[in-house]
């Protein structure tokens, strides 16, 4: 049988405010990676190897950047149906 479900809002919006951080490192790692790197070595093989490089983590820092985002905005919609949930139950309970 079940106790009940509880979650620590205060944590929860550590997480959030961690993610949103995260969401805002990601954008900036992008950006640097753009503007990182050589582009004439001297040899067609290495700049090639570079392009690569910087081609395939941009592609995967997007992909950490955009699960972070729905993540965020999922947390941010359970801990406000939570707050909403808590609010309503302690009027039930007469609290004002």
């Amino acid at each position: 049988m079940s106790t009940g479900f509880e979650i620590d809002i205060t944590a929860a919006e550590r997480a959030l405010h961690r993610l949103e951080e995260c969401d805002e490192r990601m954008q900036q790692a992008r950006e640097r990676l753009k503007n990182v790197g050589p582009k004439t070595l001297g040899t067609n093989g290495l700049d090639n190897a570079c392009d690569t490089f910087q081609s395939e983590w941009d592609d995967g820092i997007k992909r950490i950047e955009d699960a972070a985002k729905d993540i965020k905005d999922r947390l941010r919609t359970t801990i406000d149906t939570y707050k909403a949930g808590e609010e309503s139950t302690a009027k039930g309970f007469g609290a004002k």
